[in-house]
This record gives structure tokens, C-alpha cells and sequence, in this order.
């Protein structure tokens, strides 16, 4: 054989032992991520008992991440997703489950979508009417929509140093004009003939009080207005007070219970606590609805393995549209 067919087949032997030693390392990180996957209980309908009690029950529902209306609990750049739908599912299994008495939401999240924000509080209202008491843990952040699906629960519970607040609403608006023109890019939009407000172009015409400013200003205040009034009900505050602390500001878990935002500082067993005494209970059985999506959690691990730039792509929203949020961004 020639030096080139040796050198050749060196090559090819040297690309496929990296091949295998790649994928070994990849499948280890696979299977030290998911070790502790339960495979077994992996259904829509997975529960984990936390502490086994008596046949009274407090159901403890995650609500970790953006709050979006989707049916996924991961995205593909591996962040969680507080999905309203997921979120409304668990609750109305703990609705259905006789035995419990008491919804823990156990909430990490900067808010979301104003929408599924709604969908999770008009869920927690028909818990509440079915005499299923319902507590808010919050945990490192609980802010705007994180606190807007707080707002009607019995008791809310925060630790100190919980980030919260960011009462308020926002409409984010992306022009592309600018990177089009950059690269030579050139875009015509026509539009029916009293569609002059279709194109969004008013937005991006340095005129701050231009008619089309004004429209979208009306639909935030009007989302404003709906938080201000949820607050004052389920905090039973004048909508006055809760004006003073709604421009946005984020507060401790400290200063939001100073304000009457906020009930207890305290963690996990404070809410249980809290749980029990609302729904005069004792020694209840509590249990975790852990919401398993194997395929998204795999996708999200994946891309941010192999995909370099999925940390920056976390910080993109590349769909159309504004975008009207409860959400606090740093």
C-alpha cells in the first residue's frame, strides 16, 4: 500500500475514534444530567410525596421561569418555562383530588406573558372557589407576573431577600430598519387602505405622542389597571396604596411584607405551615406536582452542550409582534 493510502486510512481511523470519544463524553453528560430521571413515573400525571402525613393533602405546584402559554416546561436553550398550561393542568388535578385541601405555588419567576399571567390567576380563583385554600411561596424572584398570580393567594410567604414587586406592565417593540438597510436590504409593506396603524411604522417616528403611541399606551394602561385592581382584591388594599408601589420599583421579600405585600418571610416549612392553618388541617401528607417533559429538558441540554452562542439566543425574541409582559428585566 502507498503512503498516501496509509496516510488515508489514518485519517479516517483518527476522525472515527473522535467520533466515539466524543459521543462517550456526550452520552456521560447525558446520563449524569438525567441519573435521577424517574423513569418509571415519568406521565403527565407524576407526582413525589415530600412528607407522608394523614389523608388531608397540600399539593405543591412549581411555577419556575418565564410564564408563557405554551405546552412545554423547557425551551430549547435550555431555560425552564412556567407554562400557564402545565400550571392550570396541575391545579385543576389538585381541584379533582378530594383529598387535597391546600395548593402550595412555589414560585421562581420574573413574570411573562400577560395572557398566560391571567390564565394562572383565573385558575387559582376557581381552586379558591372550590374551597381548595392556596398559598405563594416565593423563592429567589417573584416579580411583576411572578406577583400578579400571587396576588389572590391566602397566605403569600417570601424569604427576605426574594426579589419582588416590579409592579407594572411593558410592550416591547423591535424595528429591524436599521440592520435592513445595513445590509441592503430593502422591505415594502402594503397595507388595506385605512390601515394606517397596521404597519406599526408610527412607533419608530421619534414623535412620543404621535395617535399610534397613544393607542398602544391605552391597551398598557389598561393591562396596568387590571394588576392594580387583582392587588388591591386579593391584598385588600386601596388602590391608592398599591399606586405608590406600583411604578415598577422591585422590592425584598422584607420591604414587600413592610408594604402588606407579603404575609410571612419564611421558606418551605413556612408555607406548609401556612397551608395547614388556612385549610385547618394537620400533619397533612404533602406532595410535588413534577412536571417531567423528558424530551424538552434533553433539547435544552443538548443545544446549550453543543450550542456555543445559546446563552446570547436566551436574551432574543425572535417572533413578531409586541409583546405585552408582566415581567421584570434587568
Amino acid at each position: 500500500m502507498s503512503k498516501k493510502g496509509c496516510l488515508a486510512i489514518t485519517v479516517v481511523v483518527i476522525i472515527i475514534i473522535l467520533i466515539l470519544a466524543v459521543c462517550g463524553v456526550f452520552c456521560v453528560l447525558i446520563g449524569s444530567s438525567f441519573a435521577e430521571y424517574d423513569w418509571a413515573t415519568s406521565g403527565s400525571e407524576n407526582y413525589k410525596v415530600v412528607y407522608q402525613g394523614g389523608d388531608d393533602t397540600i399539593a405543591v405546584i412549581p411555577v419556575e421561569g418565564v410564564i408563557s402559554d405554551t405546552s412545554d416546561s423547557s425551551d430549547l436553550w435550555g431555560s425552564s418555562i412556567a407554562s400557564s398550561q402545565i400550571i392550570s393542568d396541575n391545579i385543576d388535578k389538585a381541584i379533582e383530588d378530594s383529598n387535597v385541601k391546600a395548593i402550595i405555588l412555589n414560585v421562581n419567576s420574573p413574570g411573562g406573558d400577560v395572557y398566560a399571567s391571567d390564565i394562572i390567576y383565573n385558575k387559582i380563583k376557581e381552586a379558591q372557589a372550590q374551597g381548595v385554600k392556596v398559598v405563594t411561596l416565593m423563592r429567589g424572584t417573584a416579580a411583576s407576573g411572578g406577583y400578579y398570580i400571587a396576588a389572590p393567594s391566602d397566605k403569600i410567604v417570601a424569604n427576605a431577600i426574594t426579589i419582588t414587586g416590579s409592579i407594572g406592565v411593558r410592550m416591547d417593540f423591535q424595528s429591524l430598519a436599521g440592520l435592513y438597510e445595513k445590509l441592503g436590504i430593502e422591505s415594502r409593506t402594503i397595507t388595506n387602505s385605512e390601515g394606517e396603524y397596521k404597519t406599526g411604522e408610527g412607533l419608530f417616528d421619534n414623535d412620543p405622542s404621535g395617535e399610534e403611541d397613544k393607542i398602544m399606551q391605552d391597551i398598557v394602561d389598561e393591562a396596568y389597571d387590571r394588576f392594580i385592581g387583582i392587588i388591591a382584591e386579593g391584598r385588600k388594599m386601596k388602590e391608592n396604596d398599591v399606586v405608590e408601589l406600583a411604578d415598577g420599583r422591585i422590592l425584598t421579600g422584607k420591604q414587600a411584607k413592610e408594604a402588606g405585600l407579603v404575609d410571612i418571610l419564611g421558606g418551605f416549612d413556612e408555607a406548609v405551615a401556612a397551608a395547614e392553618q388556612e385549610a385547618g388541617i394537620t400533619n397533612a401528607t404533602v406532595v410535588s406536582y413534577d412536571e417531567y417533559d423528558f424530551w424538552s429538558m434533553l433539547m435544552g441540554y443538548v443545544s446549550n452542550v453543543a450550542n456555543p452562542t445559546a446563552e446570547v439566543m436566551k436574551l432574543i425574541d425572535p417572533t413578531p409582534g409586541a409583546k405585552l409582559r408582566y415581567i421584570y428585566a434587568e
